[in-house]
């Protein structure tokens, strides 16, 4: 052993021992250190994966067909389908009541007229008597509402709708020339203007829709949009010189009910009884005492 100042070191090798040591706790020191931040983050790994759990069963709901659990569409599979289609409110008594289902009509709300909404599903009994379904924010029916109370708003899901069964489905390519040099764009056969142009020359579809109208006239849709490939450049008054066709007929507006003559007329005939009461009351009165004083003269 020599001396090195005061601290004995090995002779020859005091200096590589040192350096051992100070690698040896450094590489513990390191250790210590990722050992607690892989324990850190397991801890909030852990934390995330619970609030995860959590929450599952809230997005889970969203993903619930409600034609294999609802009650009533999973007995009526056969004659309901999802349609989607906006109605406005147009009940009798100036509301339209929502039933607790065709079958049960209880009902559960009131809607006032003159309200537009979505209405998811939609369920045919006969001729006479429809239902649409009358829906939760995700989709879920709550109710039912007859479809003879609402007003329906003309649209491209109101046309898919109303005309599924002749709108035919094709899978593969295929371009379709358009003999023109420009083609009006609609948003669904029968729709009451253009809702654009296009110059396009051949339009090339990966699967595309098909649909004849009540002229035989061919339209397609192979990205969201109409086209009438047999007369491209046709605006709706001469594809339909006698007028639109009509998806189905609706009832007089009846809007919400106009509560002002029943207010008056209620407030007359309140009035009336009250003046007759008071006049009762007063002839009453006076009788009485005239009774009262002919006692006392006599």
């Amino acid at each position: 052993m020599t001396e090195k100042g005061n601290f004995p070191y090995p002779a020859e090798v005091g200096d590589v021992d040192m350096v051992v040591l100070i690698k040896r706790q450094w590489r513990n020191s390191m250790k210590r250190i990722i050992f607690k931040i892989a324990k850190c983050t397991t801890f909030l790994l852990g934390i995330v994966l619970l609030v995860g759990c959590l929450r599952l069963p809230v997005y889970a709901d969203i993903w619930i067909d409600p034609m294999e659990t609802d009650e009533f569409l999973s007995t009526h599979t056969n004659s309901s389908y999802f349609a989607g289609c906006t109605y406005i409110t147009n009940g009798k008594e100036g509301y339209v009541p929502v039933y607790r289902s065709p079958e049960d009509l209880t009902v559960i709300a009131k809607i006032e007229n003159n309200k537009e909404d979505c209405y998811g599903y939609y369920y045919y009994e006969d001729e006479n008597n429809a239902w649409c379904s009358y829906d939760t924010y995700d989709g879920y029916p709550i109710g039912w509402v007859r479809e003879s109370d609402l007003i329906l708003v003309y649209d491209y899901r109101a046309f898919d709708h109303f005309y599924h069964e002749k709108v035919k489905f094709h899978g593969g390519e295929k371009d379709f020339k358009i003999d023109a040099d420009f083609a009006y764009v609609y948003e669904y056969p029968g729709a009451p203007e253009p809702k654009d142009k296009t110059g396009k020359s051949s339009i090339h579809c990966y699967g595309y829709y098909t649909y004849r109208d009540e002229k035989g006239r061919k339209w397609i849709n192979g990205e969201a949009e109409w086209i009438c490939i047999d007369n491209p450049t046709a605006l709706p008054e001469e594809l339909y010189p006698d007028g639109l066709p009509e998806m189905r007929s609706t009832s007089e507006f009846r809007g919400p009910v106009n509560w002002l003559p029943i207010i008056i007329t209620a407030s007359l005939v309140a009035g009336v009884a009250a003046v007759t009461g008071i006049l009762l009351l007063f002839i009453y009165r006076k009788n009485k005492s005239k009774k009262n004083n002919s006692g006392e003269e006599s």
